[in-house]
């Protein structure tokens, strides 16, 4: 499996199937605001992704999408990642994890404390969890970060209500 990013002109093509991709295969996980985000992104940010902090990858196999996964402003504004039910286990999830945070310098992402695939994905990408909010659904949200090699060693903390 090998991850490809998104460019411009793939962005501006496929648009419209990736963001389908996205509402029919992420389980309704995936927040509203976040798809909004996803479908909004402007393709320029897709050209510098160094100072954007966005970038849109995909794994492939034979020509059929197997996942995506985003990072809006780092994942800070938003970050997603969705896989095919029929390639699910398969590390592909990890691996565009892992990708975004080496692209990007570090990447962060929310997830829902009931959602394990997505927590067990981050913990394999090398994020760690940071802090627990309550998310965008009302629910408690694990908020994780991974850094490049030179920002390792982040120390979790957690964030309660007042």
């Amino acid at each position: 499996m090998e991850v490809q990013w998104i460019t411009p002109m793939n962005w501006i093509m496929h648009r419209k199937r990736l963001l389908a991709f996205a509402l029919k295969h992420g389980d309704k996980r995936i927040t509203a605001d976040s798809l909004k985000l996803f479908g909004r992104i402007d393709p320029a940010e897709l050209a510098h992704p160094y100072s954007s902090r966005t970038a849109v990858a995909v794994v492939r196999e034979g020509g059929r999408l197997l996942g995506l996964a985003a990072a809006i402003n780092g994942g800070k504004d938003a970050c997603l990642v969705i896989v095919h039910p029929d390639s699910r286990r398969q590390g592909i999830a990890t691996l565009l994890l892992g990708s975004l945070r080496s692209k990007l310098g570090g990447l962060s992402c929310h997830v829902a404390a009931d959602n394990m695939a997505s927590i067990s994905a981050c913990l394999r990408a090398g994020m760690a969890a940071v802090h627990v909010v309550t998310g965008a659904t009302g629910k408690p949200t694990l908020c994780f970060e991974g850094h490049s090699s030179a920002g390792a060693g982040i120390k979790p903390r957690i964030r309660r209500r007042r």
